[in-house]
């Protein structure tokens, strides 16, 4: 039977050294270089993402496998679709002018802050806006084993309380970074073709995109058909814990198309349902769909997706300081598979103090000046930055699966290189869509 456990709920900080929040050094910070409103990109490990300068999500990207790019994102339902390569850069850049995005979003409660712009070690987006005597926001971005995560700091520094709104935008669609194929049903899609639901035990938020024909035409068996069955799966039992006892109901026949209305959980499959043993002896199953997992924390604790999705008010005393924490990750997934983990994000998962602690401890910092000119100096260590974290995309010859029991076998396309063995594609970059271009090439 398949067990939920209280993952979720673990509050990071409350037995180790860490220090929290992290408080950057003079050194490690990079002031942003510019008077026009701004994009800010980051990434690692194929996973690259752009925000606005007021710190909400334009885009972010991840390699999974499938599909002829291999590339997926998750961006605004009001950004056309990858193929339309000038309108979707003109509404990237739209947005960034216009202080439009996804995602989280905070309403302060005063008018003319001041605002700064840094990039933590060159890297990761820094935002800091101050309202002198009444409080300080810090959105602190970074990007973790496949997860983008957002901190937001607010302090209040006056003598009563301040209130912040947060609203969380969900007008979002998953599409295959294909700027070749104009009639990719996949990327057609609507949201009315995306399955939205709360994760297990209520907890985050789960977006679900089934792959379609499109997409998969290069994944099809030796029989020509194709071999998704994300809609098409009999009746399923679903295992939920209440009061310490597990509590099976069955799931009605998914040829239903499942979205917000007639979907109120994504289903996690019991292991007797799909067995382990038969999983490791399947080596033909492939990617069925690509999930959106979000998980949101306010001071440690896990919310769930009602919670999430409503937007709160947020009182904060005087001289405290109320820590809000996002993660959003995309990850494959196959109805073949009966492991509910990928579907969620732990609070450590997204312990962003405790990554930022660690990457500081091997942390080289580079000259301080590469150029005697100020704004020379900045483009020469972004650019440096831009081009090995963002542009830069390992491959490797299989699917990124994030489940534990990876199959094994023959023809398996799960494998994966020794990360010094992988080859790297040099694209044009997270808001060119990782084009790989001539002008790509430097």
């Amino acid at each position: 039977m398949t067990r939920i456990i209280d993952a979720v709920l673990i509050q990071p900080g409350k037995k180790d050294n860490v220090t929290r929040p992290y408080e950057p050094q003079k050194d490690e910070l990079l002031a942003y270089y510019g008077k026009d409103s701004t994009f800010l990109s980051f990434g690692d490990d194929g996973t690259t993402a752009s925000i606005i300068e007021e710190g909400q999500l334009m885009q972010f990207c991840r390699y999974l496998g499938p599909g002829r790019s291999s590339m997926f994102v998750v961006d605004h339902a009001r950004t056309p679709e990858p193929v339309k390569v000038q309108p979707r850069g003109m509404r990237l850049r739209s947005m960034a002018q216009f202080g439009q995005g996804f995602g989280t979003d905070f309403s302060p409660p005063d008018y003319g802050w001041d605002h700064k712009v840094f990039f933590l070690r060159d890297r990761w987006p820094r935002i800091e806006s101050t309202c002198d005597g009444r409080w300080k926001f810090v959105s602190q971005w970074m990007v973790k084993d496949g997860v983008v995560i957002q901190q937001s700091l607010i302090t209040n520094t006056s003598n009563e309380d301040v209130e912040f709104e947060h609203q969380f935008d969900d007008r979002i669609l998953i599409r295959e970074l294909d700027f070749v194929d104009d009639a990719h049903s996949f990327n057609k899609d609507g949201k009315k073709e995306h399955a939205g639901a709360a994760g297990p035990n209520e907890y985050g938020w789960v977006l679900v995109h089934r792959m379609s024909d499109s997409t998969e035409q290069s994944e099809k068996n030796e029989s020509g058909e194709s071999s998704s069955t994300w809609y098409k799966t009999p009746a399923v039992k679903r295992s939920e814990v209440k009061d310490g006892k597990e509590d099976e109901t069955v799931i009605g026949d998914s040829d239903n198309r499942m979205n917000e209305k007639n979907a109120d959980k994504v289903v996690v499959v019991s292991e007797d349902e799909v067995s382990s043993s038969e999983h490791r002896q399947d080596v033909s199953f492939r990617p069925e769909a690509v999930g959106l997992v979000v998980g949101f924390f306010v001071n440690g604790e896990a919310k769930k997706r009602d919670e999430i999705l409503r937007g709160e008010s947020y009182s904060i005393k005087p001289k405290e300081t109320l820590a809000i924490v996002d993660g959003y990750k995309l990850v494959l997934l196959t109805s073949k598979v009966s492991d509910w983990k990928p579907l969620v994000l732990s609070a450590v998962d997204v312990d962003i103090d405790r990554f930022l602690a660690e990457e500081g401890a091997s942390y080289r910092v580079i000259p301080t000046v590469l150029h005697n000119d100020q704004q020379m100096n900045y483009a020469l260590r972004r650019n440096l930055e831009h081009i090995l974290s963002v542009c830069t995309i390992p491959i490797q010859s299989g699917y990124v699966w994030d489940y534990d029991d990876t199959k094994t076998g023959d023809n398996d396309r799960t494998k994966t290189r020794e990360p010094d063995e992988r080859a790297v594609a040099l694209t044009c970059g997270d808001m060119s869509g990782h084009r790989v271009v001539h002008s790509a090439s430097l």
